[in-house]
């Protein structure tokens, strides 16, 4: 299992966490059943992006990440240098987003849809937005709402 972390320095730092086998448990010694999970930084790097980022989040098949900064754009980055295959060898890419004529909105949240990996980006300029991050498209654009995006989530 693997998490990922923004910081505001500009830093993707991704950590390994993994839970340690359980030990036997004795009548005894029932508070220590269990080891301590194992957590490990397995990579630091700068984000792709110029700006602040906002949020990030791991596809479904976990192959890469989307990450929204204020500067109203996502990046979309494969995770070959951790250790994850990429077998279609796709290359990062970033595109522009949430921005109304010369106005830039950052992108509040990003959430995958757990079964089609298209997406969606909310933006602080109270649009919703689908992509296909494949085809590399906007799909539709969500009525406006009065007030900025906070976060976003999927069904099934």
């Amino acid at each position: 299992s693997k998490v990922v972390v923004a910081t505001s320095g500009r830093k993707n730092c991704f950590i390994d966490v993994r839970s340690s086998s359980l030990l036997a448990v004795t009548n005894t010694d029932k508070e220590n059943s269990q080891q301590p999970p194992i957590a490990n930084m397995i990579l630091q790097r700068d984000s792709s992006l110029k700006y602040q980022t906002r949020c990030i989040k791991f596809f479904p098949s976990t192959q890469g990440i989307a990450i929204g900064s204020i500067e109203g754009r996502v990046a979309i980055e494969y995770l070959t240098d951790i250790g994850i295959s990429n077998p279609d060898n796709k290359k990062k890419y970033a595109f522009k987003c949430h921005r109304v004529n010369d106005t830039i909105y950052p992108v509040n949240d990003i959430a995958f849809h757990p079964i089609y990996g298209t997406f969606a980006t909310g933006g602080a300029d109270g649009t919703v937005v689908t992509w296909d991050g494949n085809s590399k498209k906007k799909l539709a654009s969500l009525a406006k709402l009065p007030t900025s995006i906070a976060c976003l989530a999927f069904n099934r």
